[in-house]
């Protein structure tokens, strides 16, 4: 048959891909490069991953920025507090040697027994310079408490004669000074409430006795008024009559009383 291939023929045979390869002997397959991957897929698969590391790298150096930023501002603000400290911050007091952390050191053989004496010796000095300033401060203080007691019973020559008569007594819990004070307070009160008592009871005699000086006069006008319009007593009577309740009146009408006696015109 004319289709029939004949054997030596050049033919095509499949190559598995879809296309056909040449028979003849010799001749290579057309096979795509994929580098280190065996395949195509391989090949996409990694790039895929590829992909993705990318992806997660930027977003850790964004997060790592942030982080890094955040690291920078509390740094700043840690060396800003640390050069507060520097500034502000003070020595640890020294705590002051005494005989027992002498001895302490002595028996610990930290010191020599020549510098253990030196150093009690040293101690024992400032003890008793203090107590001399100590003693010295408070001599001069009872000095000059005596010279302001004495400064003040010069100026207040009553206050021994008050002290040793019991008059403060009755001032407890009060310095001397204080009592002294109180003392001539409520002795100017009660000196005060005397004059006014004296000067209210002097008002009301000088009161009682114009009262009875007025009536002692009325009762001369009221004799006298018997002959007043007598032919032979030369006294007219003027007809006037007062109120002899009222001091004022009873002494006008004393006065002229007085001056009718005398043969005078009111």
């Amino acid at each position: 048959m004319a289709d029939e291939k004949a054997p030596g023929d050049a033919g095509t045979v499949d190559d598995g891909n879809g296309g056909t390869a040449g028979s003849e002997a010799g001749t290579p397959a057309d096979t795509p490069d994929y580098g280190d991957f065996d395949s195509l897929d391989a090949l996409k698969d990694a790039y895929t991953a590829g992909q993705e590391r990318v992806t997660q790298l930027d977003t850790l150096r964004g997060t790592q920025g942030s982080e890094l930023s955040e690291l920078r501002t509390s740094n700043a603000n840690l060396t800003g507090q640390i050069k507060g400290l520097e500034v502000t911050r003070t020595e640890p007091a020294i705590q002051p040697e005494t005989a027992g952390s002498i001895q302490r050191a002595f028996d610990s053989e930290e010191i020599t027994q020549g510098e253990a004496l030196i150093k009690l010796d040293a101690i024992n000095r400032a003890d008793y310079d203090q107590k001399m300033k100590t003693q010295f401060a408070e001599l001069k203080q009872q000095s000059d408490k005596d010279a302001s007691i004495a400064d003040f019973l010069r100026q207040n020559d009553d206050y021994e004669a008050l002290y040793n008569s019991g008059a403060l007594d009755k001032y407890p819990g009060m310095s001397g000074e204080q009592a002294y004070a109180m003392y001539h307070k409520d002795k100017a009160i009660e000196d005060f409430n005397t004059l006014k008592t004296d000067h209210e009871t002097k008002i009301k005699e000088a009161t009682e006795a114009g009262k009875q000086e007025g009536l002692r006069l009325a009762k001369g006008n009221a004799a006298t008024s018997k002959v007043v319009g007598a032919t032979d007593s030369g006294i007219t009577d003027t007809g006037a009559t007062r109120d002899l309740s009222d001091n004022r009146d009873r002494l006008a009408a004393g006065r002229q009383h007085i001056a009718e006696l005398r043969g005078q015109s009111p």
